[in-house]
């Protein structure tokens, strides 16, 4: 039923790209009649693509070079259809200057032939792009680590249809003459059945690089089947991150290497995201996190990984240590994010025992006593099934606190 609804919508998003398409851009060009007859033709037949385009993407029997032809459809009414907005804008804008009719013709004209000059171009160039691998290289200054390191990462890879073993094959030969120090995976890398995948899988065990090559799941993965994908990715000598980390690199020069399930494990009802969990012991030391929908905001949910989590592109902190600092979490989060590591890294270190014994038992058992003691609760209350802390722990949170200047102490 949901896969009906799907087809379903897809399609009427693109039979509205195509009428827009018809009646803002073909109908209203300067050329003759034979030639808009042409493009309207070129123009249903390509939005018949898009409705052929399911039986291909989910038939994986369909031959490769159907279904190349097919996925290409997608792409050229979705260029064209944004290229028709601009037409149009632009068009509208003509229409409004104090030119002589004859100029304003003049000009319509040239941005008719140069709107479907550019929907061409385009197009020739996308299609280009989904048949070829283009290497970007990107520099990523992270602070406090010792040596620099080549990582080599790809995504999004979909492989299913037009990406299929040779394309693979060919992927793996680049990523080896990089010669990189890992190599990472960010998800979407199976976007069909296990069973026709595996031979394009099967060739990323050919990967080389110094530390090994990491997986992260990313939403397709659960489509088809997230459980073993991750058992098979694993088989070929890849590690999947599954909230957890690794140490990359020699002793105290390297980096903890952190990767989440995707955000899509919500929906899912398994396979869920723990950033908390990825980046467990991971305290005061460079961290790169691994995610596939980064988009979402990461905010710190343990004093102890605070500045790890903010100086690595976190948004904030839920923090247990405010309640009894606040001036110092308040101050170590605005300095982290306005750039100031070495000062939101000092403010870090300095807390780094009373944000541990405020969890040398079960939260909010040490937070509430330590503001018991602070003066900042009137009297030192608990609800079952939390109960008093040991009197040895007693004596180590009020021991912990003289070393800090809190208000009522």
């Amino acid at each position: 039923m949901n896969f009906i609804l799907f087809i379903s919508i897809f399609i009427l998003v693109f039979a509205f790209q195509t009428l827009i398409i018809k009646k803002r851009l073909i109908n209203k060009v300067d050329f003759n009649y034979k030639t808009k007859k042409y493009l309207s033709l070129i123009l249903y037949i390509t939005f018949l693509g898009v409705i052929l385009y399911p039986m291909a993407r989910y038939f994986p029997f369909v031959p490769n070079w159907l279904y190349f032809l097919l996925s290409l459809p997608i792409g050229v009414i979705f260029l064209t259809f944004i290229i028709t907005l601009l037409h149009e804008i632009i068009s509208f804008g003509i229409s409004k200057t104090k030119y002589t009719k004859n100029r304003r013709e003049f000009f319509k004209k040239g941005l008719d032939i140069g709107a479907i000059s550019l929907v061409l171009a385009t197009n020739a160039k996308a299609i280009d792009n989904a048949r070829n691998i283009e290497l970007e290289l990107v520099d990523v200054k992270i602070n406090y680590l010792a040596q620099p390191f080549t990582i080599i990462q790809i995504s999004d890879i979909h492989i299913g249809g037009l990406i299929n073993k040779d394309f693979i094959k060919k992927l793996v030969e680049k990523i080896n003459i990089l010669n990189g120090d890992i190599v990472v995976i960010t998800g979407d890398l199976v976007d069909t059945k296990l069973e026709f995948a595996a031979p394009a899988l099967n060739e990323l065990k050919n990967i080389k690089s110094k530390y090994g090559t990491y997986f992260i799941v990313g939403n397709h993965e659960y489509f088809h089947g997230v459980k073993p994908i991750i058992e098979y990715v694993n088989s070929l000598g890849i590690k999947t991150l599954e909230n957890e980390n690794v140490y990359i690199g020699e002793k105290d020069k390297g980096f903890y290497l952190c990767g989440v399930y995707d955000r899509f494990g919500f929906r899912y009802g398994s396979y869920i995201p723990d950033i908390n969990k990825a980046l467990e012991n991971c305290e005061n030391n460079p961290t790169i996190l691994l995610a596939h929908q980064p988009k979402l905001a990461v905010f710190s949910g343990e004093d102890a990984i605070n500045y790890p989590i903010l100086s690595n592109g976190g948004s904030g902190v839920i923090s247990v240590t405010s309640n009894i600092l606040p001036d110092q979490i308040s101050e170590l989060t605005h300095l982290a994010l306005e750039g100031d590591y070495h000062g939101a890294k000092a403010i870090n270190d300095s807390l780094y025992e009373i944000n541990k014994i405020l969890f040398c038992e079960s939260n909010p058992i040490p937070i509430k006593a330590a503001m018991y003691i602070a003066g900042l609760l009137e009297s030192l209350e608990y609800r079952l099934p939390l109960c008093a802390p040991s009197n040895e722990n007693m004596k180590r949170i009020e021991n912990t606190l003289k070393k800090y200047t809190i208000k009522g102490f």
